[in-house]
């Protein structure tokens, strides 16, 4: 038998292995992707190679870039520091852009000079590979800021302001002495001229300071088009490597001067941080280890130096309850604030890190509802926060605390609708499994519980996503002035109670996130708020296959559907854009998987003789994510079987559907308005 037993597990290994390398080998074709660092220039240089067909001596050539999907190759012109000592940097630099340009003009067709995004989809066509530029070391401008005009012509597209030494611009870090401490006064210069022109500032090899200075002084997110990432915290820098798996599985290396990795022993699904000292874990399973269990989202810390000798004592700073959920941790100089959901409402503590253990204290001058968010000013030298407040009635508030001071509130952003006289409500619905299930409520004081309101339901459900309180000046005015009702389901699949809320409804399980939502339904009509001829729902994305599903399902509920950028044939899913990568959500249709997937594919579960709501579809012609086909494969059944459909295709957007605000608020008029006629609104 064991002979037998091996060979079918190897069998099924190999099945397994096979085609996870082609859904991989498909995400490759079908998205977009970009290298920013190919050494092919330099190498160029030293010995000519035709590279518009195999070469086999290298590694990057146009057989092998379309095999990997490799659409974009940053073309790295490269100078030495001892280029820059001799002045010929600059005759270097021309020299191989001259050869990035003569290799497009042997192979037209297949390679193509890229100097702006907006046409990548243009010179994509048949296939060719795109060749921006990018200098590394800015040793060729010289001193000479008019340089950057003439590079950025030639179609340098990022600078690395430095390499493996001090130059005019800025330190290395490669060098224990540094020349400016930051950027020289010409380095300055450079960078405000590159903002101006258009061009990235890259701080890969750039000394701490160095790097910093960029950061601030430019008006523009900077790059690292090649590096690690550095903890620059003055007594504990540290450059670390993080390898990304999958959803939820990644490594996180720390890299030595001599380039050796060490390996974080932790494991992979949980979220790795690193402060000062310490080591945090932010657990999505559940771990043993020093002899304890921990339960999934939980907080762990340790000393690192302590975890590297190989001890594993940890301090618990955080275990999820039946009603929390840790949202967010984020690190002062000295505290560790902790952001915890309770029942879908935002709670603020202040953990500080002391001689006899970790000290808990409240943050003082916290809202005591809405959704809050905090960030560091600057965790290195600082104890203040930014911190944002607001609700579906409250625009977001900006604010700065000092730990242990009330907040100051710095700015608001403006009204967009009347919210006076409306009033948030929380409630809870059992679902099908006796799970409660919470919901919000947004409605006018004066609400009636005859069941003749018209209602939008709002849910989304995956990816630990949570459904928290916001602020949208387009429902209050389209929806909320007009008298509707807004709710919001937290369904099994968010974030809102974190892991455990999210792997109730992988999967096998996912019926129970719709579930939850139709218990929602029918505890909206329980309390007299709405009725079926007045509930309409709405979703987008994973949300657009939940509102899918409530339709083929639950058609008995709702009496209008919209259906945003959605997945619908989950029999293909995996073989649309990025769907491969989202398997360890829904599961592989091409194995066993189907049986039960099968059950959440509204292409599939539609029956042509089941009466079914009104609905309307919306999609783009230029999503990357969600293929537009879902949409109308779906549109297109509905309507051979005679139902009321309204279909609508931006032909631009990307997954957000629409691709600027005057799009964006066409798109949100569509959808409110189809509700409103359909629901009875007056």
């Amino acid at each position: 038998m064991r002979p037998s037993l091996l060979a079918l597990c190897l069998l099924l290994a190999t099945s397994v292995h096979a085609h996870a390398q082609d859904a991989a080998h498909k995400l490759a074709q079908d998205a977009v992707i970009v290298d920013t660092h190919i050494d092919a220039p330099g190498i160029l240089m030293d010995t000519w190679a035709d590279l518009g067909i195999e070469a086999k001596d290298r590694e990057f050539d146009y057989p092998k870039a379309r095999a990997g999907g490799l659409d974009v190759a940053f073309m790295s012109i490269y100078t030495s520091a001892g280029q820059d000592a001799d002045g010929s940097a600059w005759q270097v630099a021309n020299a191989m852009i001259d050869g990035v340009e003569a290799l497009v003009q042997r192979h037209p067709d297949r390679f193509a000079l890229l100097t702006s995004p907006a046409d990548v989809a243009r010179l994509r066509e048949g296939g060719r590979v795109l060749l921006p530029l990018g200098m590394e070391n800015g040793a060729p401008i010289g001193d000479t800021l008019a340089n950057l005009q003439f590079f950025f012509d030639r179609g340098v597209r990022y600078i690395t302001l430095a390499h493996s030494a001090n130059n005019r611009i800025a330190d290395s870090s490669y060098v224990q002495d540094k020349q400016w401490n930051g950027l020289s006064p010409f380095g300055r210069q450079v960078v405000k001229e590159m903002n101006r022109l258009g061009i990235m500032v890259d701080v890969s090899h750039l000394g701490d300071a160095s790097a910093m200075e960029a950061i601030e002084l430019s008006t523009v997110p900077v790059i690292a088009s090649h590096s690690a990432f550095r903890h620059f915290t003055p007594g504990f820098e540290r450059n670390l490597v993080s390898r990304t798996l999958a959803f939820y599985n990644n490594e996180l290396y720390l890299r030595g001067d001599d380039g050796t990795l060490t390996r974080i022993d932790a494991p992979n699904s949980a979220e790795k941080g690193l402060h000062r000292q310490w080591l945090t874990l932010e657990l999505r399973d559940p771990w043993t280890v020093g002899g304890r269990t921990h339960a999934s989202g939980s907080l762990l810390a340790t000393r690192l130096d302590d975890f590297l000798a190989g001890k594993r004592d940890f301090d618990v700073l955080f275990t999820p309850t039946a009603s929390t959920s840790l949202a967010s941790a984020t690190w002062t100089k000295n505290h560790l604030v902790l952001n915890v959901l309770d029942d879908v409402k935002n709670r603020l503590s202040v953990l500080t890190p002391g001689a006899s253990g970790w000290q808990k204290s409240e943050f003082v001058g916290a809202p005591s509802f809405g959704t809050l968010a905090v960030g560091a000013v600057d965790s290195n030298d600082s104890d203040a926060v930014w911190l944002t407040a607001t609700d579906y009635l409250t625009p977001t508030t900006l604010a700065i605390a000092e730990i242990g001071k009330a907040p100051e509130v710095l700015k608001t952003m403006p009204a967009f609708f009347d919210a006076d006289g409306k009033v948030i409500e929380q409630h809870f619905a059992t679902s099908k499994d006796g799970t409660r299930v919470p919901y919000f409520v947004v409605h006018g004081k004066d609400m009636k519980r005859d069941g003749t309101n018209p209602t939008l339901l709002y849910g989304y459900g995956g990816f630990e996503i949570p459904m928290v309180p916001g602020y949208s000046g387009g429902l209050g005015r389209a929806w909320l002035e007009k008298g509707g009702v807004y709710v919001v389901a937290n369904i099994r699949g968010g974030g809102e109670y974190g892991p455990r809320w999210h792997q109730a409804a992988l999967k096998q399980n996912r019926h129970k996130a719709y579930e939850d939502f139709a218990a929602v339904a029918q505890d909206l009509f329980a309390r007299g708020i709405t009725s079926p001829q007045h509930l309409g729902v709405q979703g987008g994305s994973n949300g657009g296959l939940l509102t899918g599903n409530m339709l083929t399902q639950y058609p008995e509920l709702f009496g209008a559907v919209v259906v945003q950028v959605p997945l619908l044939d989950m029999k293909r899913y995996n073989k649309l854009l990025a769907g491969a990568s989202w398997m360890a959500e829904y599961g592989d249709p091409d194995t066993a998987d189907w049986e039960f997937i099968q059950g959440f594919s509204p292409y599939h579960l539609f029956d042509a003789g089941k009466q079914y709501p009104p609905v309307l579809f919306t999609t783009s012609t230029r999503d990357d994510r969600v293929h537009p086909g879902h949409a109308r494969k779906m549109a297109a059944k509905m309507l051979d079987a005679g139902k009321d459909v309204t279909y609508y295709e931006n032909i631009e957007g990307g997954h957000g559907g629409a691709a600027n605000n005057a799009q964006a608020a066409h798109m949100s008029a569509l959808a409110y308005s189809f509700l409103w006629e359909r629901l009875g609104g007056k």
